[in-house]
């Protein structure tokens, strides 16, 4: 398995840098010729990065060498505000007003599926995996027509979706999050020390423990360690997702058109009750439209963190599905 980044640049108010990782296999030299492989497109929610992929890709990698190599390439696509991309934007971002995280993502995914990074084969066989508040850029992209690429299928991994009537709520959330991440130190003595501050971190599977404390920090004041992501640039994206409400009724126009597959966590104790409820109504709501519900036994909405496992083989088994499909559907939203 072979892993590279790449650096493109798109532009909206602002000229952003982004990179976009890259994992590819040493296949069955046949596979090149089968037109049934796919490329899979990740996008990570608020506060994860694109490194952290890296153990559901390796497992996406060992399931695949037991069977029909069905992947051609897999892609993760970063935040532009998030990681080592946000430490490029770092000046560009600074006093930005009006600055859209959501809308900023989207861009950056839409920049990227136009640009020359993707082959022909590669482009003709999207599968876009995205997990928590990641969705919000395959739907705005798709739902308002900034793109007309081609796209075999949607993975949500516990999508941030709600109805409108739940937005008391969930600003209310958001005021809680906001308010915590701010109380929380930004600066530390060491990386071991940042890490055992978190506890949502503690949960997560050793393997994506240990990407974060090699990827997540940087130097500074002297000896100091500091998060790539910013306190700032990832209150601004959780507050954002308020205002992107309405991807549940994006979603809901998207799904009958495009096969969906819906991957979530049996553990719910990440949303308050009243947003849950809201999920599952999604769920209840779309159960005819949705090509499969999986639900991750004893994982949180944080459960490809914590369970890369379970979570790859379930990727797989859509990948497979829309390998298979006698006919590719061609979305053009």
């Amino acid at each position: 398995m072979l892993t590279s980044k790449e650096l493109f640049t798109y532009h909206t108010s602002r000229n952003f840098l982004c990179f976009a990782t890259k994992w590819t296999f040493d296949n069955d030299p046949l596979a090149a010729l089968d037109c049934s492989s796919v490329c899979l497109v990740l996008l990570s929610g608020v506060g994860l990065t694109s490194d952290i992929w890296t153990p559901i890709v390796e497992r996406l990698h060992n399931i695949q060498l037991q069977g029909r190599p069905f992947l051609e390439s897999i892609w993760a696509v970063d935040r532009p505000s998030h990681g080592d991309s946000g430490v490029l934007n770092e000046s560009a971002l600074i006093g930005c007003q009006g600055l859209s995280p959501c809308a900023e993502y989207a861009a950056a995914f839409s920049a990227f599926l136009a640009s020359p990074l993707l082959s022909s084969k590669e482009r003709a066989n999207l599968v876009i995996v995205s997990h928590s508040a990641g969705v919000a850029a395959p739907v705005y992209t798709y739902s308002e027509c900034q793109l007309d690429p081609p796209i075999r299928s949607l993975v949500l991994i516990e999508p941030t979706v709600f109805d409108s009537s739940d937005m008391g709520i969930f600003e209310q959330w958001i005021r809680r999050t906001e308010k915590f991440i701010k109380s929380q130190k930004t600066a530390w003595t060491t990386i071991d020390e940042a890490m055992s501050t978190n506890k949502i971190w503690q949960k997560f599977h050793p393997e994506v423990r240990t990407i974060i404390a090699n990827t997540f920090f940087r130097h500074t004041r002297g000896s100091d360690f500091s998060t790539k992501t910013s306190v700032a640039q990832e209150v601004s994206a959780f507050k954002e997702v308020a205002l992107g409400i309405d991807i549940g009724q994006r979603l809901g126009s998207i799904i009958p058109k495009i096969p969906t597959h819906l991957i979530y966590g049996s553990r719910r104790d990440y949303w308050p009750k009243a947003l849950d409820e809201a999920f599952f109504r999604l769920i209840h709501n779309h159960q005819h439209n949705f090509a499969s519900v999986t639900p991750i036994a004893g994982e949180s909405h944080f459960a490809p963190q914590e369970a890369p496992a379970q979570v790859a083989i379930s990727i797989y088994k859509a990948v497979v599905a829309t390998a298979l499909q006698e006919s590719k559907p061609v979305s053009r939203l």
